[in-house]
């Protein structure tokens, strides 16, 4: 089996995150339809929510790590 560390299963995270940012952005910029544009632009905004928070838990881990402390 093929297994990752936490910080390398949070950066996926992240890259999910934000490709997902960019499919909602893609679908924003292709309608013309005004109630399309706004729930693309609601759900872009999710995604770069959980991008963010997704950064500050991978920031947090590898802080702690550095500092070798195991309550993370």
């Amino acid at each position: 089996m093929n297994y990752f560390s936490d910080l390398e299963g949070l950066r996926m995270a992240v890259n999910i995150e934000k490709q997902g940012v960019e499919f909602y952005r893609r679908a924003h910029n292709q309608t013309s339809n005004p109630e399309h544009k706004l729930l693309f632009n609601f759900l872009m905004q999710e995604e770069l929510n959980h991008a963010a928070k997704f950064e500050s838990m991978y920031e947090t881990l590898k802080q702690n790590k550095q500092a070798g402390n195991e309550e993370y």
